[in-house]
């Protein structure tokens, strides 16, 4: 019979009949009991105790409904049946998981009694309690003992060295994907700000007293603003202006020469800068121009990303 149909017969003899639970020699599952002073203490009260009675009677109606809530498919469901084929591939399985609570209690008791120690510290400590190699590693003969103690203690550091380079891998790959989700953060709150400076040169509002400005320095705020009217007054004196840019280079930041060379016709309304970039290592012959919009190197300047020099 399933076992935990025998368990579900069980409970509910018990719950027709609660004196039961006290002349059982067996438990829920079939297995003999193993007596001891408290079971010969609980089956040597009888029905005449009224209130122990209803107390076993609604332990037995709350475990019931515990069994048919938790292990219905064990009931009813495709593990009701088990078949040869699952009978022998589920025969070495634990029927608890009594031996998983003991290794936490170990591990607990452990992490208590040394908090500093390391996780690989007391999971080797738990494993040893549990699968007895300590006692094993005991009964062997000085010699053999002192072979497999020192095969071990090599082992142990080529083990600890493995750990701690993928350790060590591990807390480079979380802090790459932290500076990358970082990044975009930025990203967006950079993009968002172009767009409302876009709003404001389409508007013909742009002024730096407006308060996207505020993180910028007073010295930057003035040489943006003579850029702006110079823009608007004399484009052509815009050029010669030197500057550093900050560039994300596949999560890596790049610091880039730059330099301002003169004002182009952008898209609309919008005015653009033609602009000049080298690497630190270049001299300004090696420069790549390209086109950017007033907004863009406004919003880098906003986030620190752009000082003009």
């Amino acid at each position: 019979m399933n076992h935990f149909r025998r368990a579900s017969l069980t409970v509910d003899t018990i719950l027709e009949d609660p004196i039961y639970a006290f002349a059982m020699d067996v438990d829920a599952f079939g297995k003999p009991l193993q007596r001891d002073d408290t079971i010969n203490c609980l089956q040597a009260h009888d029905s005449s105790n009224e209130a122990l009675m209803e107390v076993m009677a609604r332990v037995a109606r709350a475990s019931q409904s515990v069994l048919r809530r938790q292990l219905e498919r064990y009931f009813t469901g495709p593990l009701s049946e088990l078949s040869k084929e699952m009978e022998r591939k589920a025969a070495s399985a634990p029927a608890h998981n009594i031996w998983a609570e003991r290794t936490l209690g170990i591990v607990d008791a452990q992490a208590r009694r040394a908090p500093n120690s390391s996780i690989s510290f007391l999971d080797a400590k738990a494993k040893s309690k549990m699968n007895g190699s300590i006692d094993w590693l005991l009964r062997k003969d000085p010699k053999e003992r002192e072979s497999v103690v020192s095969f071990c203690v090599r082992r142990g550091g080529q083990k600890r060295l493995t750990l701690k380079e993928r350790k060590v891998a591990r807390e480079r790959t979380i802090l790459k994907r932290t500076e990358e989700k970082l990044q975009k953060r930025d990203m967006a709150a950079c993009n968002k700000v172009s767009r409302e400076l876009k709003r404001l040169g389409e508007s013909g509002s742009m002024s730096l007293s407006n308060p996207w400005f505020d993180r910028m320095s007073q010295g930057q705020k003035d040489k943006f603003q003579n850029i702006i009217c110079l823009m608007k007054e004399d484009p052509d004196s815009v050029g010669g202006i030197y500057f550093d840019h900050c560039w994300s280079d596949d999560g890596v930041d790049v610091v880039w020469h730059g330099k301002i060379l003169k004002v182009c016709k952008g898209k609309g309304k919008r005015p653009s800068l033609r602009v000049a970039y080298w690497e630190l290592t270049e001299q300004e012959d090696d420069a790549v121009d390209c086109q950017l919009p007033l907004e863009d190197l406004l919003a880098d300047a906003i986030f620190g990303d752009l000082v003009l020099s």
